[in-house]
């Protein structure tokens, strides 16, 4: 079979018999090609698209992660590169992914797990696009990664609880886990032994405010005087459910949140939490994938990036001695 009949078959021209095409495109499905819609555009001297693949627009942290790429890309007068974004749920993410590449996008920031991390390379890397991961997703040393020392951020939240006397405190936790999710959990429970009776209780909810509200009445129903949140807009819903239940924070619950989101210093009261440094996170992610490409066109190489940030704790009004 010729090169010219393989390339009409592919570009839907051309007359074939449907067994040719069907062989072509099985032959075609098994190398993982994917159709590049901007193939025939010269790309010198033209503008780089770079995608953020996000999970939701709705949690701050995403969108202020994204503002952070932006400014980054303003200050250093990038003005050749488009940073687009594009939602997708952890099911999707693999359609989404090829769609992208169809698109013509040139690189890659993602900050959903990777349902299927090694065909995501490998495809990428067939198709010579440069990608950056962030801490939701574990290290399988495959490309660049930025992220953040999970569990000594969980690890920070529960020595605060222990510092100010706190013996019965709660974690909640998301119906799915992701594995800087799953770090958290993990650094927050290492200070109690497997056997211990005061081992924190888990509350399991939406990873939303609407969530933290709902998951309220049984928070307000159990005997525990602290709570660690897994990330703050969990935390601020069940400020406002406990409030409905005419439970006092931090008077009878203390709250510690993760992420330190712009709302969280805003919330009645001001919430506790443990701060992951976003603006760094945005900057180093997007200046990684910058010089990753700048390195695709040279045909350099050079070893992986892979960037651990540490998270602080900040103190604020919805913590107290128990």
């Amino acid at each position: 079979m010729s090169i010219a009949t393989v390339s009409q078959i592919l570009n839907s021209r051309g007359h074939f018999t449907h067994k040719t095409i069907e062989k072509v495109r099985q032959i075609a499905e098994s190398l993982g090609y994917i159709p590049d819609k901007n193939a025939k555009q010269l790309r010198t001297g033209s503008s780089i698209l770079i995608t953020v693949i996000l999970p939701n627009l709705t949690n701050p942290f995403f969108s202020a992660l994204v503002q952070s790429m932006q400014e980054y890309l303003e200050k250093s007068h990038f003005d050749n590169i488009d940073l687009t974004f594009q939602t997708s749920s952890f099911l999707k993410i693999d359609e989404t992914i090829d769609n992208l590449i169809q698109r013509g996008t040139d690189g890659l920031i993602i900050t959903e797990p990777l349902p299927n991390p090694i065909r995501t390379n490998d495809l990428l890397k067939r198709h010579h696009i440069p990608y950056v991961v962030l801490d939701r997703n574990s290290d399988y040393n495959l490309t660049d990664s930025v992220s953040t020392n999970e569990f000594e951020g969980g690890k920070l939240a529960a020595k605060y609880f222990q510092s100010l006397g706190h013996q019965h405190v709660g974690i909640i936790t998301p119906n799915y886990t992701s594995p800087s999710i799953n770090a958290r959990i993990d650094g927050f429970l290492s200070l109690w032994s497997a056997n211990s009776t005061d081992r924190p209780q888990k509350f399991i909810t939406d990873f939303t405010k609407d969530g933290g509200r709902e998951i309220s009445p049984y928070i307000a129903q159990s005997d525990i005087t602290g709570v660690f949140s897994l990330n703050d807009d969990v935390a601020i819903g069940l400020i406002r459910g406990l409030a409905d239940q005419g439970v006092s924070v931090p008077q009878d619950l203390s709250i510690i949140g993760f992420d330190n989101i712009e709302y969280a210093s805003y919330t009645v009261p001001s919430l506790t939490t443990i701060a992951q440094p976003v603006p760094e996170m945005g900057s180093k992610a997007i200046s990684i994938l910058i010089e990753r490409l700048n390195n695709e066109q040279s045909d350099q190489a050079s070893e992986f990036n892979s960037v651990i940030f540490e998270n602080e704790l900040i103190i604020r009004d919805s913590t107290q001695k128990a």
